[in-house]
């Protein structure tokens, strides 16, 4: 998994510019994401990547860095399960 297909899934969930989703960009000051948009993320990405989130590590998540390390670390110790009809670009 690429820091490039996380940053396009980060973009096109929030209908952000993938140039302002950068490594060290900032979720809720930056790309100004409420509670509701932390949600529907992290069921994006479980679709996605075929992982599950819990509300613990969503809430470690300060920047788009946190989500592609916590995404990186659940992809390499959980099998993932098939996704559905998941994120289309």
């Amino acid at each position: 998994m690429t820091f490039e297909r996380i940053r396009d899934v980060i973009a096109f969930t929030l209908s952000r510019d993938k140039e302002i989703v950068s490594r060290e960009a900032r979720l809720k000051e930056d790309l100004e994401m409420d509670s509701f948009d932390y949600a529907e993320l992290a069921s994006t990405l479980e679709q996605e990547f075929g992982i599950d989130i819990s509300d613990e590590e969503m809430a470690g998540w300060k920047t788009v860095s946190d989500v592609a390390a916590c995404l990186r670390e659940k992809t390499a110790r959980e099998p993932s399960r098939p996704h559905a009809a998941g994120w289309k670009k």
